[in-house]
């Protein structure tokens, strides 16, 4: 190898050895730009991390607030809901309460139409005895007067529910003679007790009178036969 050959090469190690010194120089002084860029990146990301987690805790805490909100909220649902079931039983008593009122108002007001309507029959019964009553003592009164004004037929009432029957002016020639019968009415049966003058057949009329009701034929029979007794006994 000649000098000339060294020294080119000697040259050109020197030039590469200033170059790599340059670029040594140059990366160094990159580097420290990349790295200071980085750092202050990293720092703006850190500051941003830092942020969000501090935005995101006030929102976890913003969110439990929320949730303590919504369980005060659903338990205060729970408890009107409750209170509402409580007031749905209570007027469901209610309306069975106002509907059992109501059966018995109308039950009341059926029972009062049906007293009312037989209140109505009832006086229409006594109405209708009472005429009946009315006529039969107008007919009585009229078979009295008849009986005394043909008969000469007095009756007096006695005691232990008994009635005496007089007789005048059975003989027209002789107005003091007065004959009479005894008898007493228990239960709707008569009973014929004594007569003057003095019958024999009185238990047979006792049971004619009995067996037919019929009062004024039995008058005038009793009358006819204590006639014929007395003429019997005077004669």
């Amino acid at each position: 190898m000649d000098v000339s050959t060294d020294n080119d090469f000697n040259a050109a190690l020197n030039s590469f050895a200033e170059k790599c010194s340059m670029l040594k120089e140059n990366l160094q002084v990159t580097s420290g730009d990349v790295l200071k860029d980085f750092q202050l990146k990293l720092n703006k990301e850190a500051a941003a991390f830092e942020e969000a987690v501090s935005a995101y805790k006030s929102m976890h805490n913003a969110h439990l607030g929320s949730c303590e909100n919504v369980k005060k909220a659903v338990d205060r649902i729970n408890v009107l809901k409750n209170e509402s079931d409580e007031l749905q039983t209570v007027k469901n008593d209610a309306e069975q309460l106002h509907q059992l009122l109501k059966e018995q108002i109308n039950q009341g007001r059926s029972l009062l139409e049906q007293q009312k309507k037989e209140k109505e029959q009832a006086l229409g019964i006594i109405e209708a005895k009472r005429k009946k009553v009315h006529k039969d003592c107008a007919d009585l009164e009229s078979t009295a007067n008849m009986a005394r004004k043909y008969l000469g037929l007095e009756i007096r009432t006695l005691q232990n529910n008994r009635v005496q029957l007089f007789f005048h002016d059975v003989f027209p020639d002789n107005s003091n003679v007065t004959l009479f019968v005894v008898i007493r009415l228990v239960n709707k049966v008569y009973e014929v007790l004594q007569s003057d003058p003095a019958l024999d057949n009185l238990k047979q009329l006792e049971m004619m009178l009995n067996s037919t009701n019929n009062f004024s034929g039995f008058v005038q029979l009793v009358r006819e036969l204590l006639r014929i007794k007395y003429l019997e006994n005077n004669h």
